[in-house]
């Protein structure tokens, strides 16, 4: 769109017969719409970029990535306690992290699970000790069907895959009954 735009703005610079002028009238109500959606689209992009500095998403995304798939809880705890720390860091993502953290590495570190948890609440006070039990109730190790993290090489992410498609119908159908008596209740 952008490339786009540069064409025919080059084009109507180099203007020097009366059939270069006519054209240019003729093709200005468009030459001005694209130039809008040009300078919304910059403008979209150059907001989104200020916040994906100021919030270190890139980082955080980063740190999300490599506790879904690699292994290493000593690492992991390291890299989201350094985020902990870093004040550029917004209480979700930090939330985020934790949970993650929590449902990596539920049952081979328990109290560097706590530890993490216990920072997040010092840094705020809308974090309760309840919210991470009930993650856990919800969602932890005892609720999970298969190993959900440690399943990231090429073969296993294949057969997940293929699985999912055997059961893809089953699944569609219980969600579509259960929203339908739902939404009659």
């Amino acid at each position: 769109m952008v490339d786009d735009f540069q064409q025919v703005a080059k084009s109507n610079q180099n203007i020097q017969t009366i059939e270069d002028m006519a054209k240019f009238v003729g093709n200005y109500p468009e030459f001005r719409k694209m130039q809008g959606n040009v300078s919304k689209h910059v403008t979209l992009v150059t907001e989104m970029s200020k916040i994906v500095e100021e919030r270190k998403l890139m980082l955080v995304s980063q740190t999300e990535q490599e506790l879904a798939c690699n292994g290493g809880h000593a690492a992991a705890f390291e890299a989201v306690t350094n985020l902990l720390n870093n004040e550029s860091i917004s209480d979700i993502d930090c939330l985020c992290l934790v949970m993650l953290f929590a449902l990596c590495y539920e049952e081979e570190s328990p109290v560097q699970f706590m530890q993490l948890f216990n920072k997040l609440a010092s840094q705020s006070a809308k974090y309760k000790p309840g919210l991470m039990q009930f993650l856990l109730k919800q969602a932890g190790v005892d609720k999970q069907t298969r190993d959900l993290y440690g399943n990231c090489d090429l073969l296993n992410i294949a057969r997940n895959i293929a699985r999912g498609r055997r059961g893809l119908r089953t699944s569609t159908l219980n969600t579509s009954l259960f929203s339908s008596k739902t939404w009659r209740a």
